[in-house]
C-alpha cells in the first residue's frame, strides 16, 4: 500500500486525537514531507485509531509510527505476505496489527521501536521485499 502525506503537524489531526492530557502531542511536528508517498510496511488499530508504519523520510533505515489521518491513501494494494492479529484488548490496548509477519509478535513490535539491532535487521529485510513487491 503506498500513501501520500497531506499533512506533518499535530493540529492538523481530527479532535479524536486529542485529550485533555495531550498538549504536547498536539504541538508535535512529524518529520514526513508533504506530498511525498510512502510505502507502509504495517499498521496498528488503537482507540479507533489507524497508524501506519513507514520508513522515515530522512533516514529510510528506520521505521515508525504514524497516525492514518496524516496521510491519504494512494495505491490500495497490500504486499502478498501480509499478515493480520486481533485481540479483543483492553481500552488502552493495540486490538489489531497488519503487517509482515514478525509484527505479528509483540516482542518484536515492542524491539523495533526500541530500535534493537536484531529487530531493525529483521525490518530492513522485510522492507527489501516490501519494496520490491509494491
Amino acid at each position: 500500500m503506498r500513501v501520500q502525506c497531506i499533512a506533518n503537524k499535530g493540529k492538523d489531526l481530527p479532535k479524536k486525537y486529542w485529550d485533555a492530557e495531550a498538549e504536547e502531542e498536539y504541538t508535535e511536528y512529524y518529520e514526513l514531507k508533504i506530498g511525498h508517498v510512502y510505502i507502509v510496511y504495517g499498521m496498528y488499530l488503537y482507540k479507533d485509531i489507524i497508524n501506519y508504519l513507514v520508513a522515515y523520510s530522512i533516514n529510510p533505515a528506520l521505521p515508525f509510527w504514524y497516525p492514518a489521518d496524516l496521510f491519504k491513501v494512494v495505491n490500495q494494494i497490500l504486499p502478498m505476505e501480509w499478515y493480520f492479529s486481533h485481540s479483543k484488548g483492553t481500552e488502552d490496548e493495540i486490538t489489531a496489527v497488519w503487517g509482515y509477519q514478525e509484527l505479528m509478535d509483540d516482542k518484536h513490535f515492542d524491539d523495533l521501536m526500541e530500535r534493537e539491532p536484531e529487530a531493525l535487521k529483521i525490518f530492513k529485510k522485510r522492507k527489501k521485499e516490501i519494496d520490491e513487491f509494491m
